[in-house]
């Protein structure tokens, strides 16, 4: 979380626990990066719960800061802070937070050099962040799920994508937090077409909006190929999701098609099943209807 977005947060939810304030820039970037409150009637509405929820993810994210104990504070790299400290760790980045996980088909193309990716199965290389000046790839995509980083050539792509840049988001956990490679991913927003790709899910809707993307990729006809037999499970774990999609008037057309596909199946597709069952992939706007 970046300095403004965390005063906002200290000016508007450390006294008031529960209430709605106007759905504006701030307000909404809250609401698209961190699933915080609900929307109605041009209002962002919070209550107790999402004010711990959100306590909770700003401290997992900064190594600790308490949104209203703390001041916020940019860290260092520990080997700067090593310069100043007998405490390496004081005030430290996590090791995690400085690198991103970046692969190609091809090359990667950065700072102006090119770099050929290694000829054996991969997850890719990881960058300093603070190295990358530029990016010379057409598309910029951030993807869910670590595993597929090794299998970007088993995916059925549309071939504008060949060039592309891919990113690994990250996940839940603290030792793989995701807000560095999401402040990578915005910092390149109208220099680069970026793309989200997410599971077929709930979750991975919301991840979609919330990431920032101009697209999203995702399976073009869910009903191409058929599954593994078992049982789903995944779309009814998922309730939390479910509700904040419902609650929403202003989904894409390809979310609102997506998400209505799955509460008539209520079948899910995961990026793994779309690699091992090749479904052909598509990108679709992520532009929000009118509310």
């Amino acid at each position: 979380m970046k300095r403004r977005l965390y005063n906002f947060c200290q000016d508007n939810f450390k006294v008031i626990k529960s209430g709605k304030i106007a759905y504006k820039a701030l307000a909404k970037q809250l609401f698209n990066e961190y699933n915080f409150g609900k929307l109605d009637a041009g209002k962002l509405h919070f209550n107790e719960q999402d004010i711990e929820q959100l306590v909770k993810t700003i401290k997992s994210q900064t190594d600790g800061l308490h949104l209203f104990r703390d001041t916020f504070t940019e860290m260092k790299n520990r080997i700067n802070v090593a310069k100043l400290n007998i405490n390496e760790k004081q005030n430290s980045i996590s090791i995690n937070k400085e690198y991103v996980l970046l692969n190609s088909l091809k090359s990667i193309n950065i700072n102006q050099q090119q770099c050929p990716i290694v000829s054996m199965r991969s997850l890719g290389v990881n960058v300093a962040i603070d190295e990358i000046k530029s990016i010379e790839h057409s598309h910029l995509i951030m993807v869910e799920n670590l595993i597929i980083m090794a299998y970007l050539t088993k995916l059925d792509l549309p071939h504008e994508l060949d060039n592309a840049l891919w990113l690994y988001r990250g996940d839940i956990k603290d030792e793989n937090n995701t807000g560095a490679a999401y402040d990578v991913f915005r910092q390149y927003k109208q220099k680069i077409e970026l793309i989200c790709f997410s599971d077929l899910d709930p979750q991975g809707i919301i991840i979609a909006l919330g990431s920032g993307a101009d697209l999203w990729l995702t399976v073009n006809d869910p009903h191409s190929k058929s599954l593994p037999k078992g049982i789903d499970n995944d779309f009814y774990k998922q309730d939390k999701a479910c509700k904040s999609l419902s609650r929403r008037n202003d989904l894409p057309k390809s979310c609102q098609r997506a998400f209505d596909n799955m509460c008539v199946t209520k079948k899910t597709i995961k990026q793994e099943h779309m690699v091992s069952e090749q479904f052909e992939l598509g990108c679709f706007s992520l532009i929000s209807a009118k509310v």
